[in-house]
């Protein structure tokens, strides 16, 4: 679940696995972002966040396992984004392609982009070190994290559950 608050204003937000576009709107709520995009892998998810934000000129929803679309965006992206980074394993939406967790390769991404100040949520901390987050430790992610950028401050943020979100971003 997405913090209450997005306000963390850059040019872009970027979600990577939008499911029903709950976190698109809570973007487009904060009317921060220029432009909104929303990378989803499966084709009947892709297909209602279209039809939802069809007349919403500011959001483009892109069909893809994100892994695959995301170094194409980055590619178009010449300013700080926020990211919202929520791409897991769901029972519920994907259950005959339980993939890993690509969180790693996510940041992997966006540490191989020119833009080093990118702010970046993670939702559901509290899974990492668990089977349901392929034993990833959150100490992993914070390593990774301070990879792209060692000036980077984390927080942690509501979300389910209390600090549920991890924040990433650099101090103003």
């Amino acid at each position: 679940m997405m913090p209450s608050s997005l306000f963390f204003p850059n040019k872009y937000f970027i979600e990577l696995g939008c499911f029903d576009g709950e976190g698109v709107q809570r973007a487009l709520d904060e009317k921060c972002f220029e432009r909104i995009y929303a990378i989803e892998p499966i084709h009947r998810f892709y297909n209602r966040c279209c039809d939802r934000f069809t007349h919403h000129s500011c959001v483009m929803i892109l069909e893809g396992e994100p892994l695959n679309v995301l170094p194409g965006l980055l590619n178009k992206i010449e300013a700080p984004a926020t990211f919202w980074l929520d791409g897991h394993y769901s029972a519920i939406a994907n259950i005959e392609n339980k993939a890993q967790i690509p969180i790693i390769k996510e940041l992997d991404a966006i540490q191989h982009h020119n833009i080093k100040t990118h702010t970046i949520l993670v939702d559901h901390v509290r899974l990492f070190g668990s089977v349901d987050f392929d034993y990833i430790a959150l100490e992993d992610i914070l390593q990774k994290i301070q990879m792209i950028n060692p000036q980077y401050k984390i927080s942690y943020l509501d979300g389910y559950l209390h600090n549920d979100v991890l924040l990433v971003q650099i101090p103003k």
